[in-house]
């Protein structure tokens, strides 16, 4: 993926200031992302990246002789995974120090999410701590209105609306 590409298009299509969040593997030319994180923020826009991995890129627990497969091309690598962990893991950080430098350059706010946090609790935790505000999901319609809430960040689940009350029929039905 050509992401200044996309981030152009973006920074085009939307001229007025806003929030941009870019939810990515980050998997790309870096200096191509750089290029357009920097320029939705010349052109004024919050930006915040969530950097999602999967656990295993991050701890890399591999021990046993493995056959590694990629996802996006027909490359494959069998090898003995604890020979490769140092190395593994030491360009890992290399990458991720690289990530955030530019975008701390570029005041652009960066969260490393990892596949197994929610991401709407790791995107609402990110939205409260940059504007001092509680995110509140809301449950509707614009027929009923609202129907319940939830803070993705407490971890707690839906609370009915004030006044409303649910019940569920002999066939099942609420």
């Amino acid at each position: 993926t050509k992401l200044y590409d996309v981030l152009a298009r973006v920074a085009e299509t939307y001229p007025r200031r806003g929030m941009m969040i870019l939810i990515s593997d980050l998997l790309v030319d870096l200096a191509d992302a750089q290029r357009g994180l920097r320029l939705l923020r010349q052109r004024d826009h919050d930006v915040l990246v969530l950097h999602v991995m999967d656990d295993d890129e991050l701890d890399f627990p591999f021990a046993s002789p493995a056959r590694f497969e990629g996802l996006e091309a027909a490359d494959q690598l069998t090898c003995n995974p604890r020979a490769l962990r140092e190395g593994y893991l030491r360009a890992l950080d290399d990458f991720l120090a690289s990530i955030r430098h530019s975008c701390a350059r570029d005041n652009v706010d960066y969260a490393l999410i990892r596949t197994s946090m929610p991401l709407d609790a790791a995107l609402a935790a990110r939205v409260e701590a940059g504007t001092g505000a509680q995110v509140h999901e809301i449950y509707g319609s614009t027929e009923a209105g609202c129907i319940a809430t939830r803070r993705p960040v407490a971890g707690l689940g839906w609370r009915l609306a004030k006044d409303l009350r649910l019940s569920v029929k002999d066939d099942g039905k609420v």
